[in-house]
């Protein structure tokens, strides 16, 4: 099931302590960091996984870029996803994938 985008303020004042209140959030619920390189392109990306069942993954991703330019789109963001948790199991299926796009300006396209 793929569901609709959100569009939200939170009540943090910047990423990073978003960040760090989202990375103790999703340990206390047993995700650790994904060891993998997701992409050179995009420096801000941090990737959480938990094991659900035997070879089913959580994920969470989390993505800070300035703005989304004008052609910009999100194909790059799964198959980042994939190349990471590929180090973490060979062999998975993704039981749910949540991504959370952080943008320190917003536009038309985000």
């Amino acid at each position: 099931m793929v569901l609709d985008a959100e569009d939200f303020v939170v009540p943090f004042t910047d990423y990073e302590q978003f960040k760090r209140y989202m990375t103790r959030a999703v340990k206390a619920r047993r995700y650790r960091e994904s060891s993998g390189k997701p992409n050179a392109e995009y420096d801000d990306v941090t990737i959480f996984i938990r094991k659900k069942y035997i070879r089913n993954l959580d994920c969470i991703t989390l993505i800070h870029i300035p703005e989304f330019a004008e052609g910009d789109g999100a194909d790059w963001m799964y198959p980042m996803i994939v190349r990471a948790v590929k180090e973490y199991d060979m062999y998975y299926t993704f039981n749910r994938v949540i991504i959370i796009v952080c943008v320190d300006s917003t536009t038309p396209e985000f």
